[in-house]
């Protein structure tokens, strides 16, 4: 059994999916990293090392520019590595977890959608490692999702984004953010 473990996370490891577990991971941290921030505060994605971090309004982008340095050591050191090298605040849905489910007629679309035997048990091997069960279920459920979501925007016609691959709907080779970056344009 520890020989299939040590494979797995060679495997793991080579197909570059470590850094997105552990990504993953803050999204399930959030509020013991944060504290009482959290509830003015909720990730919404990662993108080439820079997580953006959904906030209320301007006033609280501002506020939590503050504990930016603070906030990138506590996930940096809950990930135990430097995976996170920027963090960028910009108003968005705060409290809205990404990852709870889907709403309205497009979520039951969504959710309908069905995954291959093949997708499935790449879950199961992406999550195998995680030896807290609950965590491995719910890391699950997360991925699941996620692949559900990504199958939903390739049906929609969505297409990558040239340079970070992230799937977008707008007419633009980049993505908003991309072109955001890339015009050194603030998020905020």
């Amino acid at each position: 059994m520890e020989k299939l473990e040590k494979i797995l996370r060679t495997r793991i490891r080579k197909l570059g999916l470590d850094t997105r577990i552990k990504e993953k991971t803050i999204f399930l941290y959030w509020e013991d990293i944060v504290g009482k921030l959290s509830r003015f505060s909720t990730p919404a994605f990662v993108n080439q090392g820079v997580l953006f971090v959904n906030v209320p309004n301007s006033v609280w982008a501002h506020n939590m520019l503050i504990f930016k340095h603070e906030i990138l050591n506590r996930i940096n050191s809950r990930l135990g590595s430097k995976i996170i090298k920027d963090i960028r605040f910009k108003c968005g849905k705060v409290g809205v977890r990404r990852f709870k489910g889907f709403d309205g007629e497009t979520g039951k679309k969504i959710e309908s959608i069905d995954l291959t035997e093949k997708e499935l048990a790449k879950v199961d091997a992406i999550a195998f490692h995680i030896k807290d069960e609950v965590l491995r279920e719910r890391f699950k459920e997360i991925v699941v999702k996620d692949l559900k979501y990504r199958k939903w925007k390739l049906q929609q016609k969505w297409k990558p984004c040239v340079e970070c691959k992230r799937l977008h709907d707008e007419k633009h080779q980049l993505c908003y953010y991309c072109r955001s970056i890339n015009n050194n344009n603030s998020v905020i």
